[in-house]
């Protein structure tokens, strides 16, 4: 089953890597409905007309994810308050212990001195001038597709950060567990 670490930390980035590969980086077409989230995830992987951004590659993994068991949460990432531009969306998955970040439209996740490191940490260590591997896991990624290549550079894309949902199931988050920073910024976004 699904309780060890090892074997929720192999399916979560075999999920990822699925979800990489299946579903094109496009826009979704227009009308394309996320709820139901399982008919959404049907259509996500199995149309190749069906595409998404990062936002919608980060909520078919999570789909994914909850679907074996595994807790997840949908990560905001923001280079500036208050705006919708010079964004990125992703994962953390909670493998028992902690949560890890595992990127679905990049297909990598975050480390520094062979740990794994979840968006809080990956966030801390970049503006505290530190460095970190990015890492495939062994899969492939899409060329087109890779996060050295991104608009924004990470160390920019970390300044704001939320998390969506707790992964337990009942789309909460406890005051301690929201990802949210500076602490002064209330998460909100105004378009520019």
């Amino acid at each position: 089953g699904l309780g060890s670490e090892g074997t929720r930390l192999e399916t979560a980035l075999a999920l990822r890597d699925f979800v990489h590969r299946r579903v094109p980086l496009q826009l979704a077409p227009p009308g394309f409905q996320f709820t139901p989230l399982f008919p959404a995830f049907r259509a996500s992987v199995l149309d190749p007309g069906v595409g998404h951004i990062c936002g919608g590659l980060a909520l078919t993994y999570t789909v994914a994810l909850e679907a074996f068991g595994i807790p997840a949460r949908y990560v905001g990432l923001h280079a500036a308050a208050h705006t919708t531009a010079d964004n990125h969306a992703s994962v953390e998955f909670h493998d028992g212990k902690r949560w890890i970040a595992s990127d679905p439209t990049f297909n990598v996740s975050f480390r520094r001195a062979g740990h794994r490191l979840g968006w809080e940490a990956v966030r801390q260590t970049l503006l505290d001038g530190g460095s970190i591997e990015v890492r495939s896991d062994g899969y492939e990624v899409a060329p087109s597709r890779r996060l050295n290549r991104y608009y924004v550079p990470l160390k920019r894309l970390v300044a704001h950060m939320v998390a969506y949902a707790d992964g337990d199931g009942d789309g909460a988050l406890a005051a301690d567990e929201r990802l949210t920073w500076p602490r002064s910024w209330d998460g909100s976004l105004a378009r520019a």
